[in-house]
């Protein structure tokens, strides 16, 4: 885990109350309309959707914070603190790391990008494309044409990535684009 500058400003965790998660806290108060430098880690497995916990320090409102009740059950700060949501992270490599395998699994997370709540890819027509492609380069894999099925993969992966490099096409996110395209990536690397 990367621990932002200053570094005496940030303390880096690997768990959360036993959860495992990469954990970041501020030492420091963030003034209203600021931003954090970038946050990230690495890690091993595949990019996949995961939950996200964020949350800060409010003072409290009007003098005096209330006295703790004993008898009240133990607050979690996960559930009562913190707004969530879903961003794209590391999730273990899969029992079955076969092509096909692969293929379903990158359909599915290209089916839930396109798809409300989470929206990533917001053009019906590309998402249309993307599971074409995808569905291609199964029916390529399933015949045993390995290079029509990279050629169905590359396409999808050119689909997600925008001019000039570093930049995404209309209708793609950068969750898309990070979700997607690395797990293609490692399809066409398997075949």
């Amino acid at each position: 885990m990367d621990i932002p500058a200053p570094a005496q400003s940030w303390a880096a965790f690997n768990d959360f109350n036993g959860l495992p998660m990469a954990y970041w806290a501020m030492l420091d108060l963030v003034p209203p309309g600021t931003t954090t430098p970038g946050l990230y880690y690495e890690s091993t497995g595949l990019p996949g959707i995961v939950n996200y916990w964020a949350g800060g320090e409010v003072p409290p409102k009007g003098g005096e914070e209330d006295e703790p009740n004993p008898s009240a059950p133990p607050n979690d700060p996960l559930v009562t603190e913190m707004i969530n949501g879903k961003t794209v992270g590391v999730e273990p490599w899969p029992a079955d790391r076969s092509s096909q395998a692969l293929l379903a699994r990158l359909r599915s997370l290209t089916q839930t990008s396109c798809a409300a709540p989470l929206s990533w890819v917001t053009d019906s027509g590309l998402c249309s494309q993307l599971i074409q492609d995808l569905d291609s380069a199964e029916a390529y894999r399933a015949s045993g044409a390995a290079t029509q099925a990279r050629t169905s993969l590359l396409h999808f992966g050119s689909l997600l990535t925008g001019t000039p490099p570093g930049s995404y096409p209309a209708g793609v996110s950068s969750s898309a684009y990070w979700l997607l395209k690395p797990n293609a990536d490692v399809i066409v690397g398997l075949m």
